[in-house]
């Protein structure tokens, strides 16, 4: 049974037209919340209602964008009791050494600063309105450990760490919280074909502890737990929706 626990209050995810944004903006949805999804123009479905009967475009690296997205929301749907901040660009960018400065600032731009820009909106909404609310932002089993050839992203992420426990400091006397999720290996196509195919599925294997791929909704659970009333006392947190994976020492050393 699903509890109605956001009945009557509005929520903000950015991303949320696909994958962990869209389970996030469907889970607050079907227990009771008002969800305003913005995301890119490309990205927003063309028909609205289900689980974002708002979409609103915007582009989180752009601070006009960023003004005018919110501006829009507070219009339609008034402001936000919970801000979720799952925009971002992912992984993949090549070893250390070949790194070229455009790739490091779109991370930078797109992950940690538009992390920065529109939780800030969110906040001044929050404060302005007189509300109490919860900000929930999406880092990485990145944000603390590494893997080869993501060093912006794992920057960026680790940043949104450090980011979200310094806005929860800040924020605390306003009775806002501030935590973050940090998803390990997460198959957020339809058919979970990203972590089916070999090698990746072996990998996967060895190196979570429950042995499969997580998928979006199992992330949006701890979102809507991080919103909610029954998270009260907890700010500048982080829940790891990663299976075990940041457990584990040398997991390519397990047998199975």
């Amino acid at each position: 049974m699903v509890t109605q626990r956001f009945e009557g209050r509005t929520a903000y995810v950015t991303g949320g037209s696909r994958g962990i944004g869209w389970a996030i903006c469907k889970r607050l949805s079907d227990e009771g919340a008002t969800v305003v999804n913005m995301d890119l123009a490309s990205a927003l479905p063309q028909s609205s209602g289900g689980a974002f009967a708002h979409g609103i475009a915007i582009d989180i690296s752009d601070r006009a964008s960023i003004a005018d997205a919110f501006d829009k929301a507070d219009k339609a749907v008034g402001p936000p009791d919970a801000f979720v901040a799952c925009a971002g660009k992912k992984f993949g960018s090549g070893s250390f050494e070949n790194v070229d400065d455009e790739t490091w600032d779109q991370y930078i731009s797109i992950n940690l600063t538009g992390t920065f820009t529109t939780c800030r909106a969110a906040a001044r909404a929050m404060i302005d309105a007189g509300k109490k609310g919860r900000i929930v932002t999406v880092g990485s089993v990145n944000s603390f450990m590494s893997e080869a050839n993501v060093v912006p992203y794992a920057s960026s992420k680790g940043g949104i760490l450090m980011l979200t426990k310094a806005m929860a400091v800040d924020l605390a006397k306003h009775g806002i919280t501030a935590n973050m999720i940090a998803p390990g290996p997460i198959a957020v196509l339809p058919d979970a074909t990203d972590y089916k195919a070999e090698p990746v599925a072996s990998e996967i294997r060895r190196n979570v502890a429950l042995m499969r791929a997580g998928v979006p909704a199992e992330c949006a659970g701890a979102v809507a737990y991080l919103a909610s009333d029954d998270a009260d006392f907890v700010t500048g947190s982080t829940i790891t929706v990663d299976g075990g994976t940041s457990a584990m020492v040398f997991g390519g050393t397990r047998e199975f």
